[in-house]
């Protein structure tokens, strides 16, 4: 009995000192990285790229707080700056993304040259490209070009990069394919992207091919091989390891899940999913089931598979957790998708995600309140003390700081990161760190060195 309280009491005090590290470490590194990105998109000339970049970093914010979660793996000595290249390299992706979705003459052309930005980005000696070449705007005042740089800079500091390099790079070319495809041709025909997923699903892996393809089109295997360059001890064999469980097992599994919660919305504005190539819910459930059971086997034979475990169950438990997941047929999928990560790291993630809902709704009605109290103190002076307290309340409910694809940025509220920033000291004091940018909540500002 003893045994069986221990072994479910370890994951849980690995995944403290995890969320520890985000919220002391990492997240305010990041959020001086993004504060310095949403300041270079408002630099830019062009109005309808200054749109675009200043768009991507608003409805992605999710996806990088995702993705910095990685640099939890890393040593205090390298977390700062691999946070930075995460920062640059999901900022770079979500940017091109949207810059892909836009029409013109030829979208494959102009979606493969955009992407070859994320190649250059882990090649630290080629030279850029005109990443615009198939675009009718480019006056991005070297918006991209910042990026790019940035990202490969940081990775170039990192002790283990040569190791990992050839693995990031074949990653990334997937990427690029997916991204230059997977918006379709100029006819609004995707047989390009169908006759490429095909290509790329090998025999006997048991996968379909927009499985394989929707695996090719995530970025957690580039966030987990840029973490494993953070660690000195990292080999070539390690970082193939990696590469083979991520892809294509939690690779397929995220971004079909990805599209499971946007399918009412994709059907909504007329738009293709991957989800809809299954022929049934149960289908879907079936399959997604399959996927991530094959995840949570590659991902324990890694050497450090408990670190990419807890990964793997927080994302799990985030988009059980989503309004969407109420749905009868998404609510089947999530939960089966759940009943295989059952145990580990599935407990602590999905409790906390869940809490931190109702704490939303706590807070919604304490918005409410606080805008009441406001309105009725500019007339009664003695509400002050009131208008205080909700202001208090509200703090403590905020919510704003959600997750993506990791979910451990999910795992705290911003009071808690406030409080933790005033007590404690050590590798959460990024102001120490020239290159980076201001911490978050640091109490006084902190000037930034140019790109």
């Amino acid at each position: 009995m003893w045994v069986r309280a221990e072994s479910r009491l370890a994951p849980a005090i690995e995944f403290a000192g995890a969320a520890r590290r985000y919220w002391l470490g990492v997240f305010p590194c990041a959020r001086g990285e993004q504060r310095h990105w949403r300041s270079r998109a408002e630099e830019i000339l062009d109005p309808a790229l200054r749109r675009l970049a200043c768009q991507a970093q608003c409805s992605k914010r999710e996806s990088l707080e995702g993705a910095i979660a990685f640099a939890t793996f890393a040593p205090p000595a390298h977390r700062a700056v691999l946070t930075r290249a995460i920062t640059a390299y999901q900022v770079a992706f979500d940017y091109i993304d949207e810059l892909s979705e836009q029409p013109g003459a030829d979208p494959i052309a102009n979606g493969h040259r955009l992407n070859q930005a994320l190649l250059r980005a882990l090649e630290p000696q080629r030279p850029h490209l005109d990443y615009y070449a198939h675009g009718h705007r480019r006056e991005d005042t070297d918006y991209l070009r910042d990026l790019v740089d940035t990202c490969r800079t940081a990775l170039e500091a990192l002790p283990s990069f040569l190791a990992i390099a050839d693995s990031v790079r074949r990653v990334t070319a997937r990427i690029v394919a997916y991204q230059s495809l997977n918006h379709g041709d100029a006819s609004g025909s995707y047989d390009a992207f169908t006759r490429w997923a095909r290509g790329q699903t090998g025999r006997g892996s048991g996968l379909r091919w927009w499985e394989m393809g929707a695996a090719a089109g995530s970025p957690l295997p580039v966030f987990a091989l840029m973490a494993a360059a953070a660690r000195p001890s990292t080999q070539a064999k390690n970082a193939a390891a990696l590469e083979s469980a991520y892809f294509p097992w939690i690779a397929s599994l995220s971004s079909l899940l990805d599209s499971l919660i946007d399918r009412h919305e994709d059907i909504a504005e007329g738009q293709r999913s991957l989800i809809d190539y299954y022929a049934s819910s149960a289908e879907v459930a079936s399959r997604l089931q399959r996927l991530a059971t094959q995840a949570v086997d590659h991902t324990r034979a890694l050497s450090d598979g408990s670190q990419h475990m807890m990964i793997l169950a927080a994302m799990a438990s985030f988009y059980r957790a989503t309004p969407q997941a109420s749905a009868p047929d998404i609510r089947l999928v999530t939960q089966r998708v759940f009943d295989a990560m059952e145990g580990d790291f599935s407990g602590s993630t999905s409790f906390v995600l869940h809490a931190r809902r109702m704490v939303a709704g706590v807070g919604g009605r304490l918005t409410g309140l606080y805008g009441t109290v406001r309105a009725v103190a500019r007339h009664r002076q003695h509400l002050l003390v009131a208008v205080r307290a909700s202001d208090i309340a509200l703090r403590h409910a905020d919510t704003a700081i959600r997750h993506a694809n990791s979910g451990i940025g999910a795992f705290a509220d911003r009071w808690l990161l406030t409080a933790s920033l005033r007590a404690a000291g050590g590798d959460r004091d990024c102001s120490r760190i020239s290159s980076l940018g201001e911490v978050a909540l640091h109490p006084a500002p902190v000037s930034r060195p140019g790109v």
